[in-house]
């Protein structure tokens, strides 16, 4: 997928108030990355993603990352599960294999 579907499918899967967010959170890593000489499009896409399973329920999430070894602590807490299940999610689904935007 493009940055515009995928701002199109997080704009109808993501509550309107978090969307707002991340579409804010893209303004500020536009703004960061060019102040810092970083890639914008690596910072715009990891923005657009950095929630994306944040509204999911904590059994998606704890499925979505049965694969990897994370503490058993962040397994309960949807708070910090979510974005180690957004970095599956960013991959599987949404077919992104950088590195640095997945980390």
């Amino acid at each position: 997928m493009d940055i515009h579907q995928i701002e199109t499918d997080l704009s109808n899967k993501l509550s309107k108030k978090r969307f707002i967010h991340t579409l804010g959170v893209v303004e500020s890593a536009i703004y960061l990355a060019k102040k810092y000489g970083a890639n914008v499009e690596d910072a715009r896409l990891a923005a657009m993603l950095h929630d994306c399973a944040k509204e999911l329920p904590l059994l998606e999430m704890q499925d979505l990352v049965a694969d990897l070894s994370c503490d058993v602590d962040m397994l309960h807490s949807g708070a910090l599960l979510h974005g180690l299940a957004g970095m599956v999610l960013a991959n599987t689904h949404y077919g992104i294999t950088n590195r640095e935007v997945l980390e």
